[in-house]
């Protein structure tokens, strides 16, 4: 696991480790919490190697069954 902080957010590199130390990680999650919860409907982030982005607003973990990020609006 590899963590940091930017931003006002922790985040987090976990690895799956189900497979051996020589083969190459194919799975892995990324997550991002505020380091301090300004407000109740602060988000925080998941993603892992699908690329797609998930968040909540509530106060747990971001997971992978949490709602996709839309995209903004382009114009």
């Amino acid at each position: 696991m590899v963590s940091g902080e930017r931003d006002g957010y922790r985040f987090r590199l976990v690895p799956d480790k189900s497979v051996g130390e020589a083969d190459p990680i194919k799975h892995y999650k990324i997550i991002a919490q505020p380091a301090k919860r300004l407000s109740r409907l602060q988000r925080s982030y998941y993603t892992d190697e699908t690329g797609v982005i998930r968040f909540t607003e509530e106060k747990r973990e971001p997971a992978s069954t949490d709602p996709p990020l839309e995209p903004p609006n382009e114009r």
